[in-house]
């Protein structure tokens, strides 16, 4: 490996350099709700409604409503709420719901619902391994240049 005098510095800095450039990208882009798509039960027996994670209606979804079978019940867009109403003595076992812009959603009710993290913990989740790589990066760099290590 090529070595110049006094450029021991330059990875951490890249690194320092490459990790600040992409926080601050991030924070000039404008906020966007779109990621992740939700079925809500409705506030009336018969009802779904369908959101993106930032609370927006869906209104280009579709939603297909299975039995047990998996023979399709009942099927329709959404309202310009993001509604959806169909016979509540209808016997479901899941739904799921297709915007046409690669936005899926299911929901089994076979199966025990996950929850998952809220967005923000996710974001901060995201930036505390960004900080941990950073300060693990920092400290082989220096340990590399106490020691005279290198290849």
């Amino acid at each position: 490996m090529l070595k110049l005098k006094g450029m021991e510095w330059l990875p951490s800095k890249i690194l320092f350099a490459l990790i600040t450039s992409i926080l601050l990208i991030n924070l000039a882009v404008p906020t966007v709700y779109a990621h992740r798509l939700l079925i809500l039960s409705g506030e009336k027996a018969g009802s779904l409604q369908v959101l993106y994670e930032g609370g927006v209606p869906a209104r280009r979804a579709v939603v297909t409503i299975y039995n047990e079978l998996d023979n399709v019940l009942a099927e329709g867009p959404v309202d310009e709420n993001g509604y959806f109403f169909f016979d509540p003595s209808l016997k479901v076992a899941r739904v799921t719901a297709n915007d046409g812009l690669g936005h899926l959603a299911g929901i089994d009710f076979s199966t025990v619902e996950r929850r998952h993290l809220p967005l923000v913990s996710r974001v901060l989740l995201g930036l505390a391994i960004l900080g941990v790589t950073g300060v693990v990066f920092s400290k082989a760099s220096t340990r590399r240049r106490v020691t005279g290590g290198g290849s």
